[in-house]
């Protein structure tokens, strides 16, 4: 509260200031005032309107206020800057995926992993699975669910969704498997998924 006192105060003076505002931004954004937060960071585009960081956390909030629109534009300025931006690509894949084109998502997941591996967590190739999987491409979408739960074992939401791939693909017995796990791992759906197929 102090911070973002000091940051007004100090935004009467210098009115200009985009790093000012990407700051008050933040601080609303930590407080999940996001309408507060988009308001400063529209202040902070205003000034420079290239500002990637600014963009990002545009992209981000527009995420949040499901402005899936706004956020893919914002992603698409991002990558007109930074065309190699592993992270803008992946942001871009998860608004497309929102917007129910899987094919752009998963080109757009392919694009992330393709410039930079060293950024491609668990979340990369659990969402590529995801949309794979959207697309009846169970196959597919069992490796990139097995390298999200090599990376993060404790995702019980990998485990559940490849037990879905699995039953598609006619194992039973390993969907059952895996929603078993993803149940241990506090995943509450899956019991009632086990309770159904598994009986």
């Amino acid at each position: 509260d102090q911070a973002k006192k000091d940051l007004l105060k100090a935004a009467e003076k210098l009115t200009s200031n985009t790093d000012l505002y990407i700051e008050l931004a933040k601080i609303s954004n930590v407080s999940n005032n996001n309408q507060e937060a988009l308001q400063n960071i529209n202040k902070a585009l205003e000034i420079d309107p290239h500002n990637i960081e600014a963009l990002n956390l545009s992209a981000f909030l527009k995420y949040k206020l499901n402005d899936m629109e706004g956020s893919k534009k914002d992603f698409e300025t991002i990558l007109k800057s930074k065309p190699n931006s592993a992270e803008a690509y992946f942001g871009h894949g998860n608004v497309m995926f929102l917007l129910d084109d899987f094919q752009s998502a998963i080109t757009d997941y392919n694009k992330a992993l393709q410039l930079d591996d060293s950024k491609a967590t668990y979340k990369v190739y659990y969402n590529r699975g995801f949309a794979l999987s959207r697309m009846g491409k169970h196959k597919e979408a069992l490796k990139d669910y097995g390298k999200s739960i090599e990376l993060k074992a404790n995702n019980g939401e990998a485990w559940f969704n490849r037990g879905y791939s699995k039953f598609y693909l006619k194992d039973r017995f390993g969907a059952c498997f895996d929603w078993s796990k993803a149940g241990e791992l506090g995943y509450e759906d899956a019991y009632n998924v086990i309770q159904q197929h598994c009986q």
